[in-house]
């Protein structure tokens, strides 16, 4: 498979995305991602999935020593947690940060200015704990769009809660790279509230780093 060439079906279901896509992307673009980012294979840890409603599930992606594994349920304590209901996931995945995969590999070594996810970094964010809970309004209109995103074994109500907001024009710019993250935030396209705004813009800089 081509990774530039990959499409996400619209339909997929959260159990064929983790299961069957992401360890095939993964296994077809190993030597590509490992020529972007050398040292992913020194990486090791976990992600989790929730996907709320019908048809969701939890899934823990587990990386080390450069290979990839998903197990269905909660495994560990996962380095990030990300949190949606079925319907926003399925817009979320095919239409938003899904898409990324289909640069995997695809740009040059050079690319990432050596400001990818390292060893050093991984570190410093299992330090952290803390969640971000992101809305992206104006989808389609008047739809709002909404993640949870929890650092460690972060709990709501005990640990320092950021709240994130953007419009989804804006949210297309950044990530095309019209509209530089940086500028967003002091310009107040990117709202940030809530007491744990300290702990988002350190996460921020440990990942921009």
């Amino acid at each position: 498979m081509d990774a530039a060439a990959l499409v996400i079906p619209a339909d997929i279901t959260p159990k064929a995305f983790y299961e069957e896509l992401l360890p095939k992307v993964f296994a077809e673009n190993r030597a590509k991602a490992a020529a972007i980012a050398p040292g992913a294979a020194q990486l090791a840890g976990s992600v989790r999935a929730e996907v709320q409603g019908d048809g969701g599930g939890t899934w823990t992606i587990e990386f080390a020593n450069g290979d990839l594994k998903v197990h269905a349920g909660a495994v560990g304590t996962p380095l990030v947690t990300f949190a949606q209901t079925r319907e926003d996931w399925q817009v979320t995945i095919t239409q938003g940060v899904g898409k990324m995969l289909a640069k995997l590999g695809s740009a040059p070594a050079a690319a990432s200015g050596g400001k990818g996810l390292t060893p050093a970094k991984l570190e410093r964010l299992k330090m952290m704990k803390g969640l971000i809970k992101f809305e992206l309004t104006g989808y389609e209109g008047s739809r709002t769009l909404r993640l949870t995103i929890t650092v460690g074994a972060a709990q709501d109500g005990k640990d320092p809660v950021c709240n994130v907001s953007m419009t989804a024009n804006d949210f297309q710019d950044i990530s095309s790279g019209k509209l530089a993250l940086q500028q967003a935030v002091m310009g107040g396209k990117v709202k940030l509230t809530g007491p744990g705004v300290p702990f988002a813009m350190q996460l921020g800089a440990t990942l921009m780093m």
